[in-house]
């Protein structure tokens, strides 16, 4: 038996990491997708399908009929959220992420070993979390993760034990390398898998996460220095004079970019002030004005929005 939660739908973004999907399933959801590609490979399987949004008032009843469960989101809150909801069920978890060229993976909860919170009792800072479909990933990398969650997966459920419990496997696809390194055992003091612990029921994790705080701030933000995609292509339209950079990392920008856009990512535009004074005085002199506006770019706002604060210190 397998289940599958998903509460989005295909798009022609996600197939070159999410080969279970293809170009005719566009617009359809996720979970139905992958479970046609299942039953296709094999009609006696059991596949069902959760097309809906994994949350703390549902998680503990789509897992329940499960024995193992296999974390393959790209979401802090949500990994959070799969933990807990694991050890508070007795479930085995098998947690992976990808991002760029590399990924990670561990066993947890399984065989008295760590949960992720023993690894990571609190959640990063806001601001620096990030997703592959913002950040970029090599469509292989995903694959292979999976690959190896698969891998334990079958080996827990055939009774030959898992190999990463209490290890964290790293992979370096750039440099074609794999680094095992052993984690800190369970921890007495684990908020939810301790001695005493203070998580007993499932919570609001975006809360936890302060992923709440970092929204509202961006979005107060963005409010005042944003400018919509319809006043952007006016500008173009306009043929008026300006700088746009996208401060996305160069993956993802040799993907896809505007063509009059400068590729700077956000960590580099500190070292490149100097370029971008010298590109803004550069087109107010072609143009003939005594300044011309700096446009920021990224998928989802958020980054250029983050990139504001570092410009304005140069």
């Amino acid at each position: 038996r397998i289940g599958i939660v998903d509460n989005d739908v295909v798009e022609e973004t996600n197939l070159h990491r999410q080969v279970i999907h293809d170009e005719t399933r566009v617009g359809l959801s996720k979970a139905i997708s992958a479970q046609q590609t299942i039953n296709k490979l094999n009609s006696g399987c059991e596949c069902y399908v959760y097309k809906l949004l994994l949350t703390s008032e549902n998680a503990l009843s789509i897992i329940k009929p499960y024995d193992i469960v296999i974390d393959a989101t790209d979401n802090v809150c949500a990994t959070y959220l799969i933990n807990d909801a694991c050890v508070l069920s007795k479930k085995i978890l098998i947690q992976a992420s990808a991002l760029r060229m590399e990924g990670q993976l561990s066993v947890f909860n399984y065989n008295n070993g760590p949960c992720y919170r023993c690894l990571n009792p609190v959640p990063p800072p806001a601001e620096t979390v990030t997703k592959c479909n913002v950040s970029g990933v090599v469509g292989v990398v995903p694959g292979i993760m999976g690959c190896y969650q698969a891998m334990e997966a079958i080996k827990i459920a055939a009774g030959l034990g898992a190999s990463y419990s209490q290890k964290l496997l790293l992979y370096d696809a750039e440099l074609g390398k794999i680094r095992i390194v052993k984690t800190r055992p369970k921890q007495e003091n684990c908020s939810v898998c301790g001695k005493n612990p203070t998580v007993t029921s499932l919570i609001d994790y975006e809360e936890f996460c302060h992923m709440k705080k970092c929204q509202n701030s961006q979005q107060n933000k963005m409010s005042k220095d944003r400018i919509t995609c319809k006043e952007y292509n006016a500008i173009l339209k306009a043929n008026k004079p300006h700088v746009l950079i996208d401060v996305r990392t160069k993956e993802p920008f040799e993907i896809s970019s505007l063509p009059n856009a400068i590729n700077i990512p956000k960590l580099e535009l500190a070292e490149n002030a100097q370029r971008i004074k010298d590109l803004l005085k550069k087109k107010a002199e072609e143009a003939n004005v005594p300044e011309v506006p700096l446009y920021l770019i990224c998928r989802s706002s958020l980054t250029s929005a983050n990139s504001i604060p570092i410009l304005k210190e140069q």
